[in-house]
């Protein structure tokens, strides 16, 4: 198979939600760079959350991953609660909590795969354990040449499972996932590797103050507490993308500052270096850096880390960084989006004033009757853009960046398995 001629763009392209936090029911469409806006307590960092969640229930056990987030009941929507109604409210149905990624990879030989993963999770009756996976659902085929395409994967209801091609089945517990335990299969093996490469970050400045434990720098941890063993990392084995790396801080920090970790014992803490003129340089430690530095180095060490995630999302990376400095951030982030997917979160105008900015990238996130939506933007707003007339920072300015008019969606209106 020639995949000189299949340039898809690789990253995932759909996620549906069903019961996760304050949303009901939500089919995300995703694009190489997707700008998730909306105000405060809307609900964007419950779609990141979404992401992290699939992630820790396939790199841990499903339980432990519940009770890091705080429990099934912290996970799944909340049903309002009408005290008129007195104790019946505590006897209204509880709901399925799903969710599922569709999503294209490449694999080692560089062929391309579209695949889908989700679970779904229903309440039991009984008190331990209160939850099971109701249905999980994998599934993959080869992007391209039709001739070659095959459905491989697996469909599980409860404890029933089938599989194709036909394969030996592990002992299998209804609050378990089948994924993780199916890695020693090649195919599957991608799927997993691909759904673990999926990062969120909330970057935390004062965590890489301090002094770190170093690791293999792989990847970056979610609040950036192994910074400095990522940027070793890129520095020891990609020269050029640490370069690239340093002109993207020095354009948007001023006295070409210059990035070093340091071995301190058995931790390793990050050096900075500016110029003070007439080669002269003034040195500072991590500690002494602000926050808006030590964000801006954390997200560009996130998209320059080596092996690429599949994608990145990134909380509200405007938090804290200078509005001049966003413009380079922005076109960082442009300019990689086809090495890795870039989702960000933000309420910031000063974003959406990219005269490249196209509105089809725009996620548009708001909160109605106890329920987060999630819309793309509507056909007025985009013509304004396409036309030239606003920018959709200017329209988020005059509270005009809206979606078309729609109803809200039932959990009935959501497919977490749609037919392939």
């Amino acid at each position: 198979m020639d995949t000189s001629i299949l340039p898809p763009q690789h990253g995932l392209q759909r996620l549906r939600l069903l019961n996760f936090r304050s949303i009901a029911a939500a089919d995300i469409a995703l694009s190489p760079f997707t700008i998730f806006v909306g105000p405060n307590a809307s609900g964007k960092s419950n779609v990141f959350r979404s992401l992290r969640f699939m992630r820790e229930a396939l790199a841990q056990q499903l339980t432990t991953a519940l009770d890091t987030e705080g429990g099934i009941d912290s996970v799944r929507r909340q049903l309002p609660y009408r005290p008129a109604e007195g104790k019946q409210t505590g006897r209204q149905r509880k709901p399925n909590l799903g969710m599922s990624l569709r999503m294209i990879v490449a694999s080692h030989d560089r062929l391309f795969y579209e695949v889908e993963y989700g679970f779904e999770l229903e309440a039991l009756s009984t008190m331990l354990p209160r939850w099971q996976v109701a249905r999980e659902r994998c599934l993959m085929r080869l992007v391209g040449n039709q001739a070659e395409q095959s459905l491989n994967g697996f469909d599980r209801h409860g404890k029933d499972v089938s599989m194709w091609p036909d394969t030996p089945l592990p002992r299998l517990s209804r609050d378990r996932l089948l994924l993780p335990l199916l890695t020693s299969i090649e195919d599957y093996a991608l799927v997993y590797d691909s759904m673990l490469s999926v990062q969120v970050y909330s970057v935390q400045p004062n965590v890489i103050r301090e002094f770190q434990t170093p690791d293999v720098g792989s990847h970056l941890e979610s609040d950036a507490r192994n910074l400095a063993s990522v940027l070793k990392e890129i520095e020891t084995h990609d020269r050029a993308t640490y370069e690239r790396l340093m002109e993207n801080l020095q354009a948007a920090v001023p006295g070409q500052p210059q990035v070093r970790t340091q071995l301190v014992g058995n931790k390793l803490s990050l050096r900075f270096s500016q110029e003070a003129g007439d080669d002269a340089f003034l040195r500072f430690d991590a500690f002494e850096m602000s926050d808006g530095t030590l964000r801006l180095l954390a997200i560009l060490a996130a998209v320059y880390q080596q092996p690429n995630p599949l994608a990145i999302a990134i909380e509200e990376p405007e938090s804290t960084i200078h509005p001049g400095a966003m413009g380079v951030l922005l076109d960082m982030f442009k300019a990689n989006q086809d090495r890795t997917q870039i989702l960000i979160t933000t309420h910031s105008p000063d974003i959406l004033d990219d005269k490249d900015l196209s509105p089809s990238a725009i996620r548009l996130v708001n909160w109605q009757s106890g329920i987060s939506t999630i819309s793309e933007v509507g056909r007025a707003a985009t013509e304004s853009v396409e036309e030239g007339l606003m920018s959709a920072g200017e329209l988020l300015r005059a509270n005009a960046l809206r979606a078309e008019r729609q109803p809200l969606q039932p959990e009935t209106a959501i497919d977490l398995f749609p037919e392939w």
